[in-house]
């Protein structure tokens, strides 16, 4: 402060409530400011004159605005914010496969917070499905939502972080992490079915079929096999041969396959009969009967 008879000045210290503030639009402001941004505080006449008064005496010295100068800046920063994305710890995301495309709750809770002042909150509000991305169980992006079973993961993306920044004008968002997303395989029933009868213990393939439930993709060229030891006449239960066990549940890698045979296989034996006159020297009498049939028959 100079004023005529101070050839020095005064250096008077700042206190509360002894300036108005402005925001970066000139506007004044009601009460001092709590959001991010850049302030000015410029000095109230009334203050300086209560100063001078009581240096210069009442009514001596008479301070307008235009006696008074200058301004300052107050900037207020945001603060720095840590979110990171993660599995929840009493529930897993993810579903049982269903043909579609899997999708994610934007507001379920995944986020973990520090930094938050007392009595605030992370705003959500604006963050959507599209704001996530999704990754493979080696970590690949993926251009779409995954559809197969499988387990993958789920990131906040670009967009996502910019929607939270702007959501949350007060703080520096910094986010990281991610979530397991699993689409477990659905129950499917397939039946194996069939019947062959033979006197060898040979399959023919086209003497058996699959079928199963709706969605269920049957490979071409599977090949059956009889189940124990088919060295006695007897009936056998058939079922798919290793290989073509593997290559039916390469087909259908979304299900979990119950499979189940009806399919059965007779193996016959031959008996042949033939008469001989034991008086005769043991010579054939009549034709040789042959009969074929399994154990009981």
């Amino acid at each position: 402060l100079k004023f005529p008879g101070q050839s020095a000045g005064i250096t008077y210290q700042l206190q509360d409530g002894d300036y108005d503030w402005y925001d970066a639009t000139g506007k004044k402001l009601d009460t001092a400011p709590t959001q991010v941004g850049t302030y000015t505080i410029r000095i109230k006449p009334a203050n300086v004159q209560r100063v001078i008064d009581q240096v210069a005496g009442e009514g001596n010295v008479t301070v307008d605005d235009s006696d008074i100068t200058g301004s300052a800046t107050f900037t207020i920063k945001p603060k720095n914010l840590l979110i990171t994305l993660g599995d929840k710890t009493n529930s897993a995301a993810g579903k049982t496969y269903d043909g579609q495309a899997a999708m994610v709750n934007p507001n379920d809770g995944r986020f973990t917070i520090d930094g938050l002042i007392s009595g605030e909150y992370l705003n959500t509000t604006n963050i959507s499905a599209g704001d996530y991305s999704w990754q493979d169980e080696a970590g690949n992006d993926l251009k779409t939502a995954p559809i197969d079973a499988g387990t993958y993961y789920v990131v906040l993306n670009a967009a996502g972080l910019r929607q939270l920044q702007a959501d949350n004008p007060n703080y520096n968002v910094i986010e990281s992490g991610q979530f397991k997303y699993v689409i477990s395989p659905a129950e499917a029933a397939v039946t194996i079915g069939g019947h062959q009868e033979s006197t060898t213990a040979e399959i023919t393939n086209s003497n058996f079929k699959i079928s199963g439930d709706t969605g269920i993709t049957i490979p071409t060229g599977l090949t059956y096999q009889i189940i124990g030891n088919p060295t006695e006449s007897g009936v056998y239960e058939v079922n798919l041969t290793p290989e073509s066990l593997q290559s039916l549940k390469d087909a259908n890698k979304n299900y979990n396959l119950n499979i189940t045979s009806t399919a059965k296989f007779t193996l016959k034996a031959i008996l042949t009969i033939i008469f001989e006159d034991t008086v005769n020297g043991n010579q054939q009498v009549g034709s040789v009967i042959t009969k074929s049939g399994i154990s009981g028959d």
